[in-house]
């Protein structure tokens, strides 16, 4: 009896043992190259169906429509959140910090570092989802803080 060798061992496919449900894994080039060893390897007495190859070509065009709706709506949200925060210079926020002290401050402008947005209040910068109140401005941009 014959022994059918991989065509990739489990390491090459996924070699940080990573969980594998991630759309940004396989490109319609991986797909392609799995379909060509699926016919090269097929039993020849029980071949590929059509309506099995067809049902692939429906999954593969279902897969390229989610990635591209992904990019799209991370985009919309990367726009969104840079409209946020610049709609946040000039105003007044509130956020709390790791020893309870609420800080209080008036927003003089935002940055992105490393996809986390920030909201400059005095000298601080504060990220941006860790903000909990804002009201319309005031106040010179000074950071306050008061002990709750």
């Amino acid at each position: 009896m014959s022994t059918i060798s991989p065509v990739m061992s489990l390491s090459q496919i996924n070699p940080s043992n990573a969980p594998i449900n991630s759309l940004s894994g396989l490109s319609a080039d991986d797909f392609v190259t799995l379909l060509m060893a699926q016919l090269r390897n097929q039993n020849p007495l029980e071949p590929l169906q059509d309506k099995d190859l067809m049902a692939q070509f429906a999954q593969l065009n279902s897969l390229e429509a989610l990635k591209q709706i992904k990019e799209e709506m991370e985009a919309l949200l990367q726009v969104n959140l840079s409209n946020f925060a610049s709609s946040l210079i000039g105003k007044q926020v509130t956020t709390t910090n790791t020893d309870g002290q609420v800080i209080r401050g008036t927003v003089l402008g935002y940055e992105i570092r490393g996809g986390v947005y920030y909201v400059q209040v005095g000298e601080a910068w504060l990220p941006l989802r860790e903000i909990t109140q804002v009201s319309e401005g005031g106040g010179d941009g000074s950071l306050h803080q008061a002990n709750l």
